[in-house]
């Protein structure tokens, strides 16, 4: 019985003394007219970023179609309308490759850290992907399962 006390003490110090860890979210909301693809933190650190790394948007109505969108990209953010009410929206981003070395994170490749004499520690490809529903109907559950248009 005491090691199960210790047990849970030491599990309680832990969940005290970590830090926290706030990860890079990618999520569309609405916007003015339209919608707005937002990068950040949830729910209230939006941070702007190059929109040329959104490689996709869609949007789908209650009836589960595809509907036409004008995308706007404009400084630090993708906006779009859409030519229908917007039941569900998707957004599909690559964000490039990144190293973390001795000297912190780079957005570069593996082989260029090392060319610049870098030590790497790990290297990675990130991406994300978003889907968004706005509105509940009977074919929500179809939307929600819509899965995912990206290939490299």
């Amino acid at each position: 019985m005491a090691i199960v006390k210790y047990a849970a003490a030491a599990v309680l110090m832990l969940m005290l003394a970590a830090p926290a860890v706030l990860a890079h979210h990618l999520w569309i909301e609405p916007s003015g007219d339209g919608w707005a693809v937002i990068r950040g933190i949830v729910p209230d650190e939006k941070e702007d970023y190059n929109p040329r790394r959104i490689q996709a948007v869609e949007a789908f109505g209650k009836n589960g179609r595809q509907l036409a969108i004008d995308r706007i990209d404009e400084d630090g953010r993708v906006f779009f309308t859409a030519d229908g009410e917007v039941a569900m929206a998707t957004a599909w981003s690559a964000w490039g490759y990144r190293v973390n070395t001795t000297r912190g994170k780079r957005l570069i490749g593996r082989a260029e850290a090392q060319n610049e004499g870098l030590r790497v520690l790990s290297a990675f490809h990130s991406n994300h992907y978003a889907k968004s529903l706005f509105s509940w109907q009977e074919t929500s559950q179809r939307l929600a399962y819509v899965g995912v248009r990206c290939a490299p």
